[in-house]
């Protein structure tokens, strides 16, 4: 029997996608990565039906929804943010909302800003109603960290000028930090071999170096500094859809108050408040050395005016560094 005070937790299978992620892309990493080949490809064919991905869905799942995506509705409220704040592990939080219905995938960066075809990722109108109709509402919501891409931005608002924004951020110092493990862990031992990243250290010099003139180089796809300064993407998401269609959040809230956060978010969204579990989940386990106190020191000082221009632009001041 279920104790009514024991914590809610999050479906096993809705987080499978992202173990199978991370452990395919250690396998990089690994001294004998050979010898992992048998579960890896035990993993894949586990992949083929699950019913949620972080990213890279099957072609054929992609297929098979596409026959259907007029019927299929587009997301009522996106979360976003930049890349290494939080987002995949609040995205499992909310979305185990017993109102909201998980879009196939997180992450579908492939279909790009054209709004139509992320139709293929969500359900179809009659499921939609079928759901409000067993639990009073339904919603669903866009999780991609793509707060920069203003013409994804423009896109949205032409179909869903009425969707809710929510812009979570994080202490751009610590982010910049996790931007780098992110690099690693996507470049494998290769990038490693790379003299400005042997070190956080380095990577930083590098970086601020060639800023403003040219972006660091980086395997995620966005610059590391640059990604760091929200002001302009926060005025163009408040300007588009309206000041009070949008709130900010940090991935700091969250951290330090998960229940309040999501109560935050689900009261926004004019969802029932109700106990949801957290998720510490997509963190990078590779082990990597800390950054030297100096470095903090010079990324806090490189952020600080662009800080400021976001805490006057959105009339509060988060506790970073």
């Amino acid at each position: 029997m279920k104790d009514k005070n024991e914590s809610p937790r999050i479906d096993p299978r809705m987080t499978r996608s992202y173990e199978l992620t991370t452990d395919l892309r250690m396998m990089m990493h690994s001294e004998k990565p050979l010898l992992k080949v048998p579960k890896a490809v035990g993993g894949y064919f586990e992949y083929q039906f699950l019913p949620h991905y972080f990213g890279g869905t099957p072609k054929w799942r992609q297929t098979w929804r596409f026959l259907t995506r007029k019927s299929r509705v587009l997301p009522d409220f996106a979360l976003t943010g930049p890349i290494k704040s939080c987002s995949s592990a609040i995205t499992l939080s909310i979305n185990s909302h017993r109102c909201v219905m998980p879009p196939l995938a997180k992450e579908f960066t492939l279909c790009g800003a054209n709004t139509e075809l992320w139709r293929i990722y969500y359900p179809t109108q009659k499921e939609v109603k079928a759901h409000a109709d067993r639990e009073g509402m339904a919603l669903c919501g866009f999780f991609e960290p793509f707060m920069n891409w203003y013409r994804l931005i423009h896109n949205y608002h032409e179909k869903r000028p009425d969707a809710k924004i929510i812009l979570l951020l994080r202490d751009p110092v610590t982010r910049a930090y996790s931007h780098w493990k992110w690099d690693i862990l996507l470049g494998g031992p290769l990038i490693r071999n790379l003299p400005y990243y042997e070190s956080f250290d380095e990577y930083v010099k590098l970086a601020l170096d060639l800023f403003p003139q040219s972006p660091m180089d980086g395997v995620c796809g966005v610059p590391m500094l640059q990604t760091g300064i929200y002001t302009k993407a926060v005025q163009i998401w408040m300007d588009t859809f309206g000041p009070d269609q949008v709130i900010v959040l940090t991935s700091e809230d969250y951290i330090n108050s998960p229940k309040d956060t999501l109560e935050k978010i689900q009261n926004f969204l004019g969802l029932p408040t109700e106990p949801l579990p957290e998720s510490r989940l997509n963190e990078n386990p590779l082990q990597l050395p800390r950054p030297k106190p100096e470095t903090l020191e010079k990324l806090s000082e490189f952020y600080r005016p662009y800080n400021e221009s976001l805490f006057s632009l959105i009339g509060q001041r988060f506790d970073w560094s």
